[in-house]
């Protein structure tokens, strides 16, 4: 189990590094000049070569790369062309928006998945798994752009008194409010979210019903429903684990077209708008933070799934063992 987690907290690092490196690499070589683009029609040569000067960029690449990893490291990523503000304390205020999507995205994804699974294995109904495919089929066949922009058409132009089609109200200011703005970005986020939790789920519940343990326990005399409840679920959660921190880390930084769609101001729309105005500080300090979320999501998830699986313990138990020897 130690050799299992070293491993992975040593290859999350890594990871981790080359995601930096990387979020350096295409902020640069984008199309377009951040100096020309902040001075606009107002740029000359000699004015884009001194706000080159004053904001580094006419240092050498491999200069550049290095003053940029040793500040990353250090959690600083410079201010913004713009405001001159941190580009950190930047991100960080948008952190909680993208936060809470992601977070109703996916409890409601799981509450779906895991109750309309429990239903299916316990009906043994084909016309209610045809449904339940169907539905999943349909999940993961719309694009969330698409969906986003439906729901805002619906929401905005045809029913505008049900309920917001955009904007965002903090939760510190009304919660009611708040949990009302959340209704459109989160079912838009929620289609494929549960199609794909449900398809795991499913998957593993037609491995699991057919167990030793699971006959064992209608052998003794156990309802079906508390059979698939305590006895069937539990064991087909495990291998969802995985899937579900690599969408939960994909919520992370995924929502940014639902977020620029629906003009919420979270994390997603914070990289688009940056991204746009060549703002790199900004851009590249939005960007490192969602990556290297999703990958201590990730890591997490996998210390949890070694925690819950006893056959990972009992593989690097054995490795261990054999390396003793």
């Amino acid at each position: 189990m130690r050799a299992y987690v070293v491993r992975r907290v040593l290859g999350s690092l890594f990871v981790m590094l080359a995601a930096l490196s990387l979020v350096f690499v295409m902020t640069r070589v984008a199309p377009g000049k951040p100096a020309e683009t902040i001075l606009g029609a107002a740029a000359t040569p000699e004015s884009v070569a001194e706000l080159n000067h004053q904001l580094g960029l006419d240092e050498p690449l491999g200069a550049q790369y290095v003053d940029y990893m040793w500040n990353a490291l250090h959690g600083d990523f410079g201010n913004s062309y713009y405001s001159h503000e941190s580009a950190m304390a930047a991100v960080i205020d948008r952190i909680p928006v993208t936060a809470e999507l992601a977070f109703l995205t996916m409890l409601a994804s799981v509450v779906v998945a895991l109750g309309l699974t429990i239903v299916t294995a316990r009906a043994r109904s084909r016309w209610l798994n045809g449904v339940a495919d169907g539905a999943s089929l349909i999940g993961l066949s719309i694009p969330t752009f698409w969906s986003g922009l439906l729901l805002l058409l619906l929401f905005g132009l045809y029913w505008p008194d049900i309920i917001p089609a955009g904007g965002w109200v903090y939760f510190s200011d009304d919660p009611i409010e708040n949990l009302k703005t959340c209704i459109l970005p989160v079912f838009a986020l929620s289609l494929p979210t549960f199609a794909i939790l449900y398809r795991s789920l499913r998957s593993s519940m037609q491995d699991v019903v057919h167990r030793d343990y699971v006959t064992y326990g209608r052998a003794a005399g156990l309802r079906e429903g508390k059979v698939i409840r305590k006895v069937a679920v539990p064991n087909a959660i495990v291998p969802t684990a995985t899937v579900a921190g690599l969408l939960l880390g994909y919520l992370l930084g995924g929502s940014l077209i639902i977020e620029t769609i629906m003009s919420i101001p979270g994390l997603g729309q914070l990289v688009v708008y940056s991204l746009q105005r060549r703002d790199y500080p900004v851009a590249t300090a939005s960007i490192a933070v969602i990556a290297v979320s999703f990958v201590l999501v990730n890591l997490a998830v996998d210390l949890v799934y070694a925690t819950l699986s006893p056959r990972v313990r009992d593989l690097y138990s054995r490795k261990v063992t054999i390396r003793e020897a």
